[in-house]
């Protein structure tokens, strides 16, 4: 659904309303979202305006960053480089009178991560989602496309390095991949993102071999359980992103 400013005030709320119950999943909008817009339960922010205001970007995101029970984070989605070109919301910055704007802070250059998508410090040598070890030439390389910001709690690290273990173990004990989003569940009292699947069998950089292995593993639980084929190619898509 989308709305803009010319909606009567009503049909807003009525879509509002949707949206907070569920029975809408996704809301777009260029302007009319960009303040005064509450639901604390929204999880995912997808930027795709560009702008030079910080103020007006910081206002977008903290749509997503309402404190609401059951909630943990919030997946910032930014197709329009706005972390690349105003830095991390929760980074605090301090300001005095008198500053120009070339004596203001600068922001620290930012990589990806290539095992989970991740921002991350240029500096930093681990990322701090996954944990993927960056190599000497990665940790001078920046990167000018677009990201996706998920920063993790050191809790969250744990659940996702743990979430890795269940599925190896699924993998190797020839269990479906369901097996282990369900301890997941039973362990933490949710689910886990479904993203976190990528490359936690084989890491960052499968073989060939890997890939028609776990295509062999997978095709077994298909004639067992009466899947599709297209089961199979949606596995093989979460744990390498791509097909065999």
């Amino acid at each position: 659904a989308s709305v803009d400013g010319t909606m009567p005030t009503k049909m807003r709320e009525v879509i509002y309303s949707q949206l907070e119950s569920g029975l809408i999943k996704v809301l777009a909008s260029c302007e009319a979202l960009g303040e005064g817009f509450d639901i604390p339960a929204i999880s995912c922010v997808l930027l795709c305006r560009p702008t030079k205001s910080k103020s007006k970007a910081w206002q977008q995101i903290g749509r997503g960053l309402r404190i609401f029970p059951g909630k943990y984070d919030c997946l910032i989605l930014d197709q329009a480089g706005l972390i690349k070109q105003f830095g991390f919301i929760e980074d605090v910055k301090t300001f005095t009178l008198g500053q120009s704007k070339h004596s203001l802070p600068s922001e620290a250059p930012t990589k990806i991560c290539p095992n989970c998508s991740a921002i991350t410090y240029n500096f930093n040598k681990v990322c701090g989602c996954c944990g993927y070890q960056f190599s000497v030439s990665q940790l001078s390389t920046t990167t000018n496309t677009t990201f996706k910001l998920l920063r993790c709690t050191a809790d969250k690290v744990k659940e996702y390095q743990h979430y890795h273990k269940l599925l190896t173990e699924a993998y190797h004990r020839g269990l479906k991949p369901n097996w282990a989003d369900k301890q997941y569940q039973i362990h933490y009292g949710y689910w886990p993102p479904y993203k976190w699947m990528h490359g936690a069998i084989f890491g960052s950089q499968p073989t060939v071999a890997d890939k028609i292995a776990y295509q062999k593993y997978l095709l077994r639980l298909m004639r067992e359980d009466g899947q599709c084929i297209g089961w199979v190619d949606h596995h093989m898509m979460m744990i390498f992103g791509d097909r065999v």
